[in-house]
C-alpha cells in the first residue's frame, strides 16, 4: 500500500504518494526538508529556485559520498571474509 507524505518546502506543501520500498518515505521527506531548511538559513534572501538547486547539490554530494563509502565497506568485508575463509580452511586442513 502506498504511503502518503507531505513535504513542506519554502512555504509550499506538496502531497506525494510513495510506493512501499526498503526506504521509509517519511525519512526521505524529513531529510529533504531539513536540507532545504539548512540551505535557506545559510543563504537568506536567495530565490527559492536557487535554494532548491543548492539543496539538490548537497543531497547529491551526500548520496555520492555514501555510495563511495558503501563500496569501500563492501570491499573491506569481502577481503576480511576471504581472509577468514582461508584461515578456516587452513585450520581444517591441519586437523585432517
Amino acid at each position: 500500500m502506498p504511503q502518503r507524505i507531505k513535504l513542506n518546502f519554502l512555504g509550499n506543501v506538496y502531497e506525494l504518494k510513495a510506493e512501499e520500498s526498503d526506504v521509509d518515505a517519511q525519512d526521505v521527506a524529513r531529510y529533504v526538508e531539513e536540507t532545504v531548511a539548512s540551505v535557506e538559513r545559510e543563504h537568506r534572501g536567495l530565490p527559492p529556485a536557487k535554494i532548491m538547486v543548492l539543496a539538490a547539490l548537497i543531497m547529491g554530494r551526500d548520496f555520492i559520498a555514501a555510495k563511495k563509502e558503501l563500496t569501500q565497506l563492501k570491499s573491506i568485508l569481502s577481503d576480511k571474509g576471504t581472509h577468514l575463509i582461508s584461515k578456516i580452511d587452513a585450520t581444517l586442513g591441519e586437523k585432517s
